[in-house]
């Protein structure tokens, strides 16, 4: 016996408000790292991109959250007494437009966070289209897919379920969405472990693990999504609402972590420095230092290269059996000699 859809609707809402809180706190995090370190110039060049984009993420998370609020309220409360069926009967009505709009900024929420994705590859690839075009061309029509199962939904007869109303859009939006994130996740590390092979191996292998490790999560999480909706559960509708925050959640635990990882400078102190001048200053860049990535993963520079300091000392003889003489410039701007010496 399945879950009944009251119940979870009920259950998707208790998820989606920790997720979202878990999201909340994560962003407030973000800004405040980039509005601290103002005089740190790789964070003021890259939270012109990163902030707006997570902003964006958290507005439609909030909006989100908002109508399901607002649909919970509409099932229990206003119309549980006007609706024949009561709180089941409400959910069954796909036509809603407050349902409407809740599919609507899941689809932008996932369009965004797949953006960003292959935006992080087009960095790897040093900024190359051709590397990046296929993976657009199927965020295009994937987010083409997902507005006509919107509209495919808005259509449907009364009485129809989500799962006969778009069945075959909605799955292909799924698993268009987690191609994805699979390929372009496995892309980019291909790409860093390649480039990274012999070099600096820990830093990287952090970062490589960092990459994996926040795909993984995606792709299990619309993977369960897509079992549940295959499967005929009302329990996608949990998994549906939770991926709306968890996409913001990756986006800005992928940030943080990859700051942790390469914001970690080489300090080196000797108490001999004037006998090695060679020697690295305290605060020397690492090899995989902020101004080579994005803190998005993004390596574009694997080495850079650690100055160093040459003392030369130059002996010269000075004949004193010869005079010579030394002309300075006074304040009035001419010349005086001075004696020998």
């Amino acid at each position: 016996m399945g879950i009944r859809l009251d119940t979870a609707e009920l259950l998707a809402l208790l998820l989606e408000t920790l997720l979202y809180g878990i999201f909340l706190t994560l962003y407030f995090v973000v800004i405040a790292l980039f509005w601290r370190n103002s005089r740190d110039k790789t964070l003021v060049r890259q939270r012109k991109f990163i902030v707006p984009v997570a902003s964006t993420m958290l507005a439609l998370a909030t909006a989100h959250l908002i109508v399901d609020f607002v649909r919970i309220l509409q099932a229990f409360v206003f119309e549980l007494e006007t609706t024949k069926g009561g709180a089941i009967a409400y959910y069954h009505k796909i036509q809603s437009p407050l349902y409407i709009t809740t599919k609507v900024l899941y689809v932008l929420q996932t369009t965004l966070g797949d953006g960003f994705l292959i935006w992080r590859l087009y960095i790897v690839y040093g900024k190359k289209l051709k590397f990046a075009a296929p993976f657009l061309v199927m965020l295009t029509v994937n987010m083409i897919v997902g507005f006509v199962a919107c509209a495919t939904i808005s259509r449907a007869i009364p009485g129809t379920t989500i799962f006969a109303a778009a069945k075959q859009w909605i799955a292909t939006f799924f698993s268009l969405t987690m191609c994805i994130n699979v390929l372009c996740t496995g892309t980019i590390v291909w790409r860093i472990w390649s480039r990274s092979w012999g070099r600096a191996g820990g830093s990287y292998i952090a970062i490589i693990a960092v990459i994996i490790e926040s795909g993984a999560l995606y792709t299990f999480s619309v993977l369960a999504l897509l079992i549940a909706f295959l499967s005929g559960s009302d329990g996608q509708n949990a998994a549906l609402d939770a991926v709306q925050p968890i996409v913001g959640i990756i986006f800005l635990l992928l940030i943080l972590q990859i700051r942790l990882h390469t914001k970690t400078p080489t300090t080196i102190q000797s108490s001999t420095q004037s006998s090695h001048p060679s020697q690295p200053k305290s605060g020397s860049r690492s090899p995989f230092t902020p101004a080579d990535s994005d803190y998005s993963g993004n390596v574009d520079v694997p080495y850079t290269m650690q100055p160093i300091t040459v003392n030369i000392a130059k002996e010269t003889e000075t004949d004193y059996s010869k005079p010579s003489s030394i002309k300075v410039e006074s304040l009035d701007g001419h010349g005086k000699s001075i004696l020998p010496i």
